[in-house]
């Protein structure tokens, strides 16, 4: 068996300290291990790559979504989807961390302790097709969520200040501001439907809860093998009120700007270039965004 490969995002203290705790602790165990440090260029992706073409035994990510993100990538490029790639682990120490929260993965030193009792389950793993204004097509991978609209331009508004000085609150408060905003027209269609109009946001989840555990999609799991899409419709301070007490206090009924259905695909189609983001990680003019799941593509150790 290969060592563990542990992916460190070196940019916070706190990942710097768990990545010490974790190697402390593989070496009292005897398991060798190889460490891979990110950079603003090299940020996960080719990291993780080269662990499993080593025969990584684990990949173990310090970080947060972004690093988790591009090390998933890096994962299934260097095996091909559908391959038996090692089991990742999650150290989380971003600001959301929304996929290491949802498997029940919270920041701190019990994160690390945690690895040696982990038990792998699968998790899917979301396939964005992103088209350019100019007609350049990437294909991106995401693990909680993948957006359209408001909510991806309030992303791109975002300070690493803010976010280092508030953690996830941050994208509450700079999600106020748009709060007004009008919609983006676009089309949506999925295997049985489609929605024409002004939507302030449409939202593909593959996990229950945004930044703060919020609940946006109640029936998603990072295992049930498809996604829960959203449109979100909202014309009115009172449409949001009921929003927030759907999201908040965990009312049954979503309100009727909120429709939801269950896909194992969809494409989304602007009037405009629009943003989006993956795993909050924003992408500017978007022409068409085509997302679709490979249904426990990732074995996770939790």
């Amino acid at each position: 068996m290969g060592p563990w490969a542990i992916v460190l995002n070196p940019i916070h203290a706190s990942g710097r300290r768990r990545c010490a705790e974790l190697t402390a602790l593989l070496a009292d165990r005897g398991i060798p291990w190889t460490l891979h440090r990110t950079t603003p260029v090299h940020e996960g992706e080719e990291q993780a790559a080269a662990a499993v073409c080593a025969g990584a035994a684990r990949i173990v990510v310090v970080g947060g979504d972004g690093t988790v993100r591009s090390a998933v990538r890096g994962m299934m490029a260097a095996e091909g989807e559908g391959a038996d790639l090692p089991p990742l682990a999650l150290v989380p120490t971003g600001t959301a961390n929304l996929f290491a929260r949802n498997l029940g993965v919270t920041p701190g030193p019990a994160s690390v302790s945690r690895q040696f009792a982990a038990e792998v389950r699968r998790a899917d793993v979301g396939i964005a097709v992103i088209r350019t204004r100019t007609g350049a097509e990437v294909r991106e991978v995401f693990l909680a969520a993948a957006g359209l609209g408001r909510d991806a331009a309030t992303i791109m508004g975002l300070t690493d200040r803010a976010k280092r000085v508030l953690g996830w609150p941050a994208y509450l408060v700079a999600g106020l501001r748009h709060l007004g905003d009008a919609g983006t027209r676009v089309h949506v269609r999925w295997h049985d439907g489609e929605f024409r109009g002004p939507a302030w946001s449409v939202l593909a989840g593959n996990v229950a809860g945004l930044p703060g555990l919020i609940r946006v999609f109640p029936r998603a799991a990072p295992d049930a093998g498809d996604l829960e899409l959203l449109v979100c419709t909202p014309r009115s301070v009172r449409d949001w009120a009921r929003i927030a007490c759907f999201g908040l206090l965990g009312q049954d009924e979503a309100p009727a700007v909120l429709a939801y259905h269950r896909c194992a695909w969809a494409e989304i189609v602007p009037a405009a270039p629009a943003p989006i983001h993956l795993d909050g990680e924003p992408f500017p003019n978007v022409a068409r965004l085509r997302i679709s799941v490979l249904p426990g593509a990732l074995s996770v150790a939790v």
